[in-house]
């Protein structure tokens, strides 16, 4: 979790961390996320019982730093709700982001960062992220067509694609993903079977270190 509060600072900064909003479940590993950074910070947490209670503002709107919602409510919220809606950051998080919203996201918060984050709660809430559209300042042009990527490893850990033998695979190859570095877990509790065929020898990393078959 230090890891993952770390990381979150240093790519986001005091603005995206001022004020978040906490709509996740406390049972939804994505609360971690969502409160600690943020609190580690100096930052506020504004808790909701979830997304959906924001549409009960008269006019139903939210404005602040750091945004997580997952994306089919998010597009309930925005395309029936009316929500308005005004965050330095956005993070998409626990499914698939169609290419669809990623693009309207685009057109109604144009001055948002906002993200494609992935990560199984093997390795503490998120592994990955891409961003998906970025503000005209960044100058990094108009985002691209088509589904959107989980991104790149975070900068605590460790992304591998492989083969069967455990070897990488070729760019336009297929293969399986695992996960190393910090923040991984040490395996299941009391399930040492599940455990040792999930969590494998890394051999890619430091001697003794281990990696996640997602």
């Amino acid at each position: 979790v230090v890891a993952l509060v770390d990381w979150v600072a240093a790519e986001f900064g005091a603005e995206s961390l001022a004020h978040v909003l906490a709509a996740s479940s406390f049972s939804f590993d994505a609360s971690v996320a969502e409160i600690f950074p943020a609190l580690a910070g100096g930052g506020s947490v504004e808790v909701v019982g979830n997304l959906l209670s924001l549409l009960d503002g008269d006019p139903p709107r939210w404005s602040g730093g750091l945004l997580c919602a997952i994306p089919s409510v998010f597009s309930k919220l925005i395309e029936t709700g009316g929500l308005k809606v005004s965050a330095t950051t956005l993070w998409m998080i626990g499914e698939a982001l169609p290419a669809s919203l990623a693009a309207r996201i685009g057109e109604i918060m144009p001055g948002t960062r906002a993200l494609n984050m992935y990560g199984p709660t093997e390795a503490t809430v998120y592994a990955t992220a891409a961003t998906v559209h970025v503000t005209d300042s960044a100058g990094d042009g108009p985002v691209p067509e088509g589904a959107p990527p989980i991104g790149r490893p975070l900068g605590h850990v460790r992304a591998y694609v492989l083969d069967s033998s455990l070897r990488r695979v070729e760019s336009d190859r297929q293969g399986e993903l695992y996960l190393a570095g910090d923040g991984l877990a040490r395996g299941y509790l009391n399930r040492p079977g599940l455990t040792a065929e999930r969590f494998v020898a890394d051999p890619f990393g430091p001697p003794g270190e281990r990696m996640y078959r997602t």
